[in-house]
């Protein structure tokens, strides 16, 4: 019987556990090169995809545009914490 196993929880418990990845999935019986995948396919495919669209010296902004369908503008000047408020409030970890 092939185990069906929920990536998105599996990443989530690897984080909250504290192990590095090799440990972590030793001990949940996990081929380590599998779970590496995942985790790379999780960030590459909209999870924490982020790009700069546009960098405008003169306006002193910068649009990030997240998984397609998400763009914020930021100027000169803007908060750290309220960014990453906002990244986390829309499930973005950094």
């Amino acid at each position: 019987m092939i185990r069906q196993i929920d990536w998105n929880e599996t990443i989530k418990r690897w984080k909250s556990s504290g192990k590095k990845q090799r440990t972590f999935c030793l001990d949940e019986g996990l081929s380590y090169w599998t779970f590496r995948d995942k985790l790379k396919a999780k960030k590459k495919n909209g999870f924490v995809q982020i790009a700069k669209e546009r960098s405008s010296s003169s306006t002193g902004q910068i649009d990030l545009v997240i998984d397609k369908r998400i763009q914020i503008t930021l100027n000169i000047g803007y908060s750290n914490d309220l960014l990453r408020i906002v990244l986390s409030d829309l499930g973005i970890t950094l």
